[in-house]
């Protein structure tokens, strides 16, 4: 009998991969620099939860919540990120596990452009 928390493999259908941050000293300045390191690549689904524009800096920003299911869950903090198709969302909150058995992982993400 399925579980009503299982993912069907066809929900599944876009590729995802996993960006963790580290901040390192530069040698010449000492001031901490991000550099991302891939953690794996992973079926996924994403979709949208909503957008919205806002003025900061006198820029209007424009920002879209996803969320991306995944089957099983990486140990995500919010200093990673997801890359899809050349776009990049980062995590904002600590991942969902929805049935808390590690079937099914939500990551709320924010994608962020600047017009």
């Amino acid at each position: 009998m399925p579980v009503a928390s299982a993912i069907a493999a066809g929900k599944l259908r876009q590729r995802v991969t996993l960006e963790e941050c580290t901040e390192t000293a530069d040698a010449v300045t000492n001031e901490p620099v991000e550099t991302w390191k891939p953690f794996g690549t992973y079926w996924a689904a994403v979709e949208p939860v909503r957008g919205n524009e806002r003025f900061a800096s006198l820029q209007i920003q424009s920002s879209v919540t996803h969320a991306i299911t995944i089957r099983t869950g990486p140990p995500v903090t919010a200093k990673w990120r997801a890359r899809h198709d050349g776009r990049l969302m980062y995590v904002q909150e600590p991942p969902i596990d929805v049935d808390e058995r590690g079937r099914k992982t939500i990551l709320m993400c924010q994608e962020r452009t600047e017009a």
